[in-house]
């Protein structure tokens, strides 16, 4: 199975629409596009927020373009980023509905870990990067987590949940 990761061009961070490319992947390739789209995402809320026009949360879409050059870079880097950072989680719905049978996003307690209930070897097989830096996926933000069963997912399905995956329909 082949993910589809959005390649963010420089037209797309001026604010045409970004270029979806259907690209051969490893867990590796997801998260270091996770980790360059995150980086646009905090550089551009940074620069906003300092010129105090930063009113709107990341996951809304409407943010509204104003005509400073400089602001208006800086929005579409904000949204293009986000949106990129989502097409990495094509099963977004899904994981979702796992997460709501399973522990909170913060959940620590050993063996499981996070919204998604992940051990500590899940974790080293498909989330080593942030296991790493960040400890277990208890300190993940949701989106790290999901992007984790991203990339079990391409190998193993939902079956790593199999009853929560089975409430939601998924097996």
């Amino acid at each position: 199975m082949r993910l589809l990761v959005i390649v963010i061009s420089a037209i797309a961070l001026t604010g045409q629409t970004a270029q979806a490319h259907s690209v051969g992947h490893n867990g590796k390739d997801i998260v270091k596009q996770y980790l360059y789209l995150k980086a646009n995402l905090d550089h551009a809320q940074s620069f906003l927020a300092e010129v105090d026009v930063w009113k709107v949360l990341p996951h809304q879409h409407n943010v509204t373009v104003i005509a400073d050059p400089d602001i208006k870079y800086h929005q579409n880097l904000a949204r293009n980023s986000w949106n990129g950072i989502l097409n990495l989680i094509p099963h977004r719905r899904q994981w979702k509905c796992i997460h709501h049978y399973e522990g909170s996003w913060q959940d620590s307690g050993s063996p499981y870990y996070g919204g998604l209930q992940m051990d500590l070897s899940f974790q080293r097989s498909y989330g080593y990067h942030f296991l790493a830096s960040k400890g277990p996926a208890n300190n993940w933000t949701p989106i790290e987590q999901m992007i984790v069963a991203e990339i079990a997912f391409n190998s193993r399905g939902f079956y790593p949940w199999p009853n929560t995956a089975r409430y939601c329909g998924l097996i």
